[in-house]
């Protein structure tokens, strides 16, 4: 059982509250990392950690004896007894029974086998925080290791860290679990919030792991850290999910800390992935069922000077099967553990009730007059309200994360180089003047930067081009008149500048819709508001798996941007003829503002445009057969991916592509969902394997339609103002490539048909099929 936190004041030799001047400090500040720069602090600071002194005792942060207790209360949860006398019951009854058999002791006998399965779930699942020495020696362990990797440090806020033990004295006073949500882009995110936690004497968190995790040697070694390693896909099993659920049920009865990433997997791209509900649903339901009282959510922002795992992100993103996880590799690499990546910044959001934000949002909703009528809206007794609202919590925690974090140098330096119009490169001195414009952009929309520690913007530039001079070159002043840098890894650049994306996503969705007019050279570059609405809101809704969007609504959004961007001298609005055009002011500074917003979103735009040409090579054979009306090609998802990928590659080297990056595996994916959800394709399972096909009401000219519509947003380039974006040059290059066909080609489309066995064989069953959305229907 949890004891009560001790008085929360932080440790005076790392800590300095009173300095409101800098409330941001690194945690390495009086840290020795390294035994040969002074061994005997070194050794001292060791000794220190291991024995529990200038630190906390930590006896408050783990659980005596909690193993056996959780073990035992697991195995015996009548919840979990209910669903294993179910089971043996049915296993009997499935049985074809000789006379004189003894159904109660088949039924018995079931049971027992039942409940060694339920044993050996439980042993899998169950973390064992429990010994305070070892806690230690991995605390020493991690502060070595991270000192090393980030030389720079690990920064936090200390009046957030002063809060956080504030309301988690109180929390553990009231046995309510704290669920901390971090964004999750690296393995060294579970290790640090942990380590993060035990640093300041904290209870630790157990941590929701994939079982992917759960490696020789590296997975009874991170249990014993607080890992709880479950299983990704469940299947039909019928125990597993009771046990796992049971289990997150108990934590949270007990009051036991929580961490998972809300997420679900680490983000490759470099910013936010929609919400995964899952866990966020056990707990919800956890709250509902009077399990607990409640519990407090505290969504955490971790930011990177570089991602240690940046180069295999790329890699993915370009196609390339992902490699097993090998966490003990990762970390054992003398090269990774001699690389110098700079600096982590930590930021929390105070944790808030969920029973309060249930009860905020369900009165907020009862008061909507829908029809003359007040709706209903109960998340205790109706699934589908309960769906909206967990839709609602994940993407509120998105925001509250991207709220909570800064601006890292490394994000600052990759969204000015990779915004620049020109792909060759920029004078020293330019990237910083821009890098100084974004700071004070950022803070202007209420975004934070990361403190600089008594450092210019020019020495932060500096520090920042040596730490990512692996993808950042530079030409020096001996070759060129002027000090000169350049994106050389452009692709592995985009995932620091996408941390900067949420931002300015108004406005890049408001700018990259005036493009509309801006590129007509022999028309007014004006376009009507009303219009311009328009064409944000279907923008907006394309882009939806890749933003989190403000909740004020399209119109008002979009009037606020604009009158942002007038404030900034970026555009003009005539109350009059309500038309919106580019400022005088920016047309004299070159659109550099304006071109800045565009650049920031085209590459998503491109990536769902390439996905929608990629489609015509579904439409019929190779041979020119032709699709027979009512009839599905089916691909697989992943070898459509890999053509897709292919040709984007070939339209990149032959410049109809703009970046590379338009071939990103995960954009792509989403943009291949969001075309399911709108009506254009159809998606499918057959075993393991995704299947893909075109829904058959959508025929060539549909698709074209589709694709220019999407075109349209796209950055204009000399090869393609004469040419249309669905030119027959580019259909043909589409369909050049044969996408193998699934086992299952050209069934029609018809509900499941059992046959007398049961079976339903040769049939087509399509699990995601909607009407076509009305943006595609009138094309």
């Amino acid at each position: 059982m949890t004891t009560s936190l001790p008085k929360p004041t932080l440790d005076p030799i790392y800590f300095d509250v009173q300095d409101s001047e800098h409330p941001v400090k690194d945690l390495f500040e009086k840290y020795e990392s390294s035994v040969t720069s002074d061994p005997i602090a070194f050794l001292r600071q060791l000794d220190d950690a291991v024995a529990g002194r200038r630190w906390r005792s930590y006896e408050n942060i783990l659980y005596p004896g909690y193993y056996a207790s959780i073990m035992a209360d697991l195995l015996t949860s009548p919840y979990v007894r209910s669903r294993i006398k179910v089971l043996a019951r049915r296993k009997v009854q499935e049985m074809k029974l000789r006379p004189g058999q003894d159904k109660e002791k088949l039924e018995e006998k079931a049971t027992l086998a039942l409940n060694e399965v339920t044993k050996k779930m439980a042993g899998e699942l169950v973390a064992k925080v429990e010994n305070p020495r070892l806690i230690r020696v991995y605390g020493a362990v991690l502060q070595k290791m991270l000192a090393r990797l980030y030389q720079s440090g690990i920064h936090v806020n200390v009046e957030e860290l002063v809060k956080l033990r504030e309301v988690a004295a109180v929390a553990a006073k009231n046995k309510r679990a704290i669920i901390f949500l971090p964004c999750h882009k690296s393995h060294i995110d579970y290790l640090l919030i942990s380590w993060l936690c035990f640093r300041i004497g904290l209870a630790l968190p157990h941590i929701v792991a994939g079982n992917n995790l759960n490696l020789p040697v590296v997975g009874p070694l991170l249990r014993r850290g607080g890992a709880m390693f479950i299983r990704r896909s469940w299947g039909d099993d019928e125990l597993y999910p009771v046990v796992a659920k049971e289990y997150i049920s108990l934590l949270l009865e007990r009051g036991h800390n929580l961490e998972c990433f809300i997420e679900g997997t680490r983000s490759r791209s470099g910013k936010l992935l929609p919400p995964k509900f899952g866990i966020l649903k056990d707990i919800l339901n956890a709250v509902i069922s009077d399990r607990t009282t409640d519990v407090l959510l505290a969504p955490v922002s971790i930011q990177y000077d570089k991602v240690i795992e940046s180069r295999s992100y790329v890699e993915e993103m370009m196609g390339i099967p992902k490699q097993p996880e090998s966490l003990s590799g990762l970390l054992s690499s003398s090269s990774v553990l001699g690389l110098k990546l700079g600096r982590i910044d930590v930021r929390f959001q105070t944790p808030y009730s969920l029973k309060e934000t249930m009860a905020e949002q369900t009165a907020r909703r009862l008061t909507a007059v829908h029809e003359g009528k007040t709706e209903t809206f109960d998340i205790k007794r109706n699934e589908a309200d309960k769906m909206v609202f967990l839709r609602y919590l994940g993407f509120k925690v998105l925001s509250d994360i991207n709220a909570a974090s800064v601006a890292m140098p490394s994000a600052l330096v990759a969204t000015a180089l990779l915004t620049l119009r020109t792909t060759r490169g920029v004078s020293t001195k330019d990237l910083i003047r821009r890098v100084e414009w974004l700071i004070a952009a950022i803070i202007r929309r209420g975004g934070r930067v990361v403190h600089f520690g008594g450092k210019t913007v020019p020495e932060m530039v500096n520090r920042t081009l040596q730490v990512m001079k692996d993808v950042i070159g530079k030409k020096p002043s001996n070759e060129v008149i002027d000090d000169t840098v350049f994106p050389l890894k452009p692709f592995e650049l985009s995932l620091y500048r996408n941390q900067t994306l949420h931002l300015f996503v108004s406005e890049c969705l408001f700018s990259a819709t005036l493009y509309l007019q801006v590129k007509k050279v022999e028309a007014s570059n004006a376009m009507k508001l009303t219009d311009l609405i328009s064409e944000v809101k279907f923008l907006s809704d394309l882009l939806r798996l890749e933003f989190v969007f403000s909740t004020q609504g399209i119109e008002a959004n979009v009037r606020n941007t604009m009158d942002t961007l007038i404030q900034e001298r970026v555009v003009s609005f005539d109350n009059e003829t309500e038309l919106v055009s580019l400022s005088e002011t920016e047309r004299l500074n070159g659109r550099e503002t304006f071109d800045f917003f565009c650049f920031l979103v085209w590459p998503f735009i491109e990536s769902y445009w390439l996905a929608a040409i990629a489609l015509i090579s579904l439409l019929e054979p190779k041979d020119g057969s032709g699709r027979q009306s009512g009839y599905v090609r089916w691909v697989s998802e992943k070898d459509l991916l890999s053509h897709v990928q292919l040709f984007g590659k070939t339209l990149f080297w032959q410049g109809d592509l703009s970046t590379l990056e338009s071939i990103s595996t995960f954009t792509l994916q989403n943009a291949l969902q969001r075309f399911a959800e709108l009506g254009l394709t159809l998606r499918r399972r057959v075993s393991k394997a995704k299947l893909v096909g075109l829904d058959p009401k959508v025929d060539e000219d549909k698709l074209n339609s589709w694709a220019d519509k999407i075109g349209a947003f796209r950055r204009e380039g000399k090869s393609r103002r004469t040419n249309a974006i669905a030119a027959k040059r580019v259909s043909d290059l589409a369909r050049s490539v044969t996408i193998p066909m699934a086992d299952l080609t050209a069934w029609p489309i018809v509900s499941p048909v059992s046959t007398k066995q049961g079976s339903t064989e040769n049939v087509i069953v399509n699990e995601r099929h909607t009407s076509l959305h009305p943006q595609v229907a009138k094309l």
